[in-house]
């Protein structure tokens, strides 16, 4: 675990935090009452300076021990091993000092100077290798062990004799101490030097201190390789540095592993307490160890009065057991609970459930209750299903009027439907009869004149004087009225026919083998009294071999009400000059286009052209006409489609799949 640069990217602070200040004053107060102490008894100042620094080192160790478990910290909990034992080294350093007199036997200055050398030798390797943890793990055990065997060996060394002498009287400091001393200091400007390549992984406040201390360290070597005399001014500053320098990291072991846990402990016991949901933690018998503010605030009681009282009792539905309670259920078989909603009481109202399992430390088990009001939500949600059930009981109403009035309407346009069929007929009627007229007209004419020449044939024969010549004017004359009456009756009984097949075709929807051209000309035919009064010309484009199998009553119908409607409404009631052009094809499905070159219609009529009872012009017909076309192709899975401007007349496009004589026979059969 690293240190994390928490506070990047502001802006640089002073080297030293701003809260160090109440520390500085301290050691600054510290300090300058050793200084005093040595004016009196530098022994004194000495064993004071040393045993702050061996209580600040043992401080540390005490700390990055025991919450290495929380903190995981390799890097701090590396340095409080590593300041342990040189702890241990100072104490020895302290205890054999010129002066203290605790060892009679050792009256040399040597081994004491010799214990500081160690000291401070293994605190630079120290401080020059800690970098090294801020990316890996280590075993604190087996560092303890490691920092032991090197502080025994050291003892052993200095105290067997073996250690290179650091100090000789009347000569001062030997040249293994001052190079002794330069090497540490060397080892330290490398260790700041490290330390200053994995800063990244420091935040920048612990950086700045440890650099601090390092820089302090270094200053108390530099001090040390000059002093001549134990007690002298040179000593004095050394060990001061040195004060200084085991104070700044303690500061960073304290402000990382003490200060700045604390303080998230209460950031979080706030965050804890903000909670608007009521958190319990529970124990695995349901009994409440911590309850945050919204839980004391839903009982009415403080923290101190609910730890240790059944959960069950006091958030749970008061009408359900233990046993049927779904929360204490799932809590005593110590499964987690997804968010169940149950009703407390109708004073209370109801709460939603969650549990949680948590480690509480040291290996216990614990259970995290939140309870969240949703009485409100449930209240609308109450609402909003009695609006909803009368809402549907509305519809349900509604529908079923509005089902009576689509059967009312259903029945009146089928009424109307009929009523224009009828109408349709009868101007079938009508225009045949008017065809009809003309050759049975002529056919009785000549009848009359047939008549009276049989009256005078009879005269001739009855006076016995027949007259040649008369009677070959009078032969004449009946073989003229016979040619007459003859093609006339023809004529007729071709007419009947074409209206015997178009009356049969407009009534019914049956299937055919028919030729398209001839159903085109009896359309025409039944027209030809309407067209002949207009201006309009309409012109064919159709084969005469096209024969199709389809139903042709709903090509009749289709192609009836776009001539009418055409004349109507196209060219002002065939008042206008105009062209009709019919095209018929037939492939894979037969296709006709329809176009006119009449007024055209504008974009809003076209969009309402095939709705029931629309029309543009009010006693000119019943609005029908289209819908019913429309809807006779869509049920023979058909399309009639149609595009028009103003002033560019209209176009219409039937596509109509084909039938087949298995389609052919099977109607007939039917039929």
């Amino acid at each position: 675990m690293t240190l994390s640069r928490s506070d990047t990217g502001r802006c640089n602070p002073p080297f030293l935090p701003q809260n160090l200040l109440p520390g500085f004053l301290f050691m600054s107060g510290f300090s300058f009452l050793l200084v005093l102490i040595s004016q009196y008894s530098y022994l004194l100042f000495h064993t004071l300076a040393e045993f702050f620094s061996i209580v600040v080192a043992i401080i540390m160790f005490v700390v990055t021990w025991y919450t290495y478990t929380f903190s995981k910290n390799n890097f701090l909990m590396y340095l409080g091993c590593g300041y342990t034992w040189i702890a241990l080294l100072d104490f020895l350093h302290t205890l054999i000092y010129k002066g203290m007199a605790i060892f009679p036997v050792i009256t040399s200055k040597n081994p004491a100077i010799q214990f500081c050398l160690a000291s401070r030798a293994l605190e630079a390797l120290l401080l020059l290798t800690a970098p090294i943890f801020l990316v890996r793990s280590l075993n604190r055990h087996f560092v303890m062990g490691l920092f032991v065997l090197v502080t025994v060996l050291l003892i052993a060394l200095v105290f067997s004799g073996f250690f290179p002498d650091a100090y000789q009287n009347g000569v001062g400091l030997t040249p293994f101490k001052v190079y002794s001393d330069y090497l540490i200091i060397t080892i330290m400007t490398g260790a700041g030097l490290f330390l200053f390549c994995r800063r990244t992984l420091l935040s920048p406040r612990i950086y700045r201190i440890m650099l601090a201390g390092i820089v302090l360290a270094i200053g108390a070597d530099l001090a040390f390789i000059f002093y001549v005399d134990v007690y002298g001014l040179s000593n004095l500053i050394g060990h001061l540095f040195r004060l200084y320098s085991f104070w700044l990291i303690y500061e960073a072991i304290i402000h990382t592993t003490l200060r700045e846990p604390f303080t998230v402990l209460a950031r979080d016991a706030n965050v804890y307490h903000a909670i608007p949901q009521a958190t319990v933690l529970l124990d695995q018998d349901g009994r409440l160890r911590q309850a945050n503010k919204a839980a004391c605030l839903e009982i009415g009681l403080e923290e101190s009065e609910l730890v240790g009282r059944d959960c069950h009792a006091l958030f749970h539905p008061v009408h359900l057991s233990r046993r049927s309670c779904p929360v204490c259920r799932a809590l005593h078989i110590g499964a987690e609970l997804p968010p169940t909603e149950l009703k407390l009481n109708n004073e209370r109202g109801w709460r939603k459930f969650t549990l949680s399992s948590v480690d509480t430390g040291g290996g216990g088990k614990g259970v995290v209750q939140v309870s969240t009001d949703i009485s409100k939500r449930k209240m609308v949600e109450a609402e909003l299903e009695a609006t909803l059930h009368n809402l549907d009981r509305k519809v349900a109403q509604r529908t079923r009027e509005l089902h009576s009035k689509v059967v009312e309407l259903e029945q009146a346009r089928d009424h109307l439907v009929a009523n224009e069929k009828m109408a349709s007929l009868g101007r079938l009627v009508a225009g045949f009869a008017h065809e009809i007229n003309t050759p049975i007209g002529i056919a009785v004419g000549a009848a009359s004149q047939l008549q009276d020449a049989a009256n005078e044939i009879k005269q001739m024969l009855a006076f016995e004087e027949v007259d040649e010549n008369e009677l070959e004017e009078v032969l004449g004359i009946i073989a003229e009225g016979t040619g007459l009456t003859l093609t006339n009756l023809r004529r007729a009984a071709d007419l009947v026919q074409r209206f015997k097949r178009s009356s049969v075709d407009r009534t019914s929807e049956e299937l055919r083998h028919f030729c398209v051209r001839e159903l085109i000309e009896d359309v025409l035919v039944s027209l030809h009294n309407t067209l002949k009064k207009t201006k309009v010309k309409v012109t064919v484009e159709c084969p005469k071999e096209l024969r199709i199998i389809s139903v042709p009553g709903l090509i009749e119908q289709v192609l009836v009400n776009l001539i009418q409607n055409s004349l109507i409404h196209g060219f002002d009631n065939g008042a206008l000059r105009g062209e009709i052009h019919i095209f018929c094809r037939s492939q894979d499905t037969f296709h006709m286009e329809y176009q006119d070159n009449g007024k055209g219609m504008s974009s809003e009529t076209l969009e309402h052209l095939f709705e029931p009872f629309y029309t543009t012009k009010r006693g000119s017909g019943s609005g029908l006409g289209m819908y019913i076309s429309y809807n006779l192709v869509q049920r023979h899975h058909g399309i009639l489609y149609c595009e028009s401007e103003l002033g560019q007349g209209v176009w219409f496009a039937l596509n109509l799949p084909l039938g087949t004589m298995v389609d052919l026979e099977e109607a007939a059969l039917q039929n």
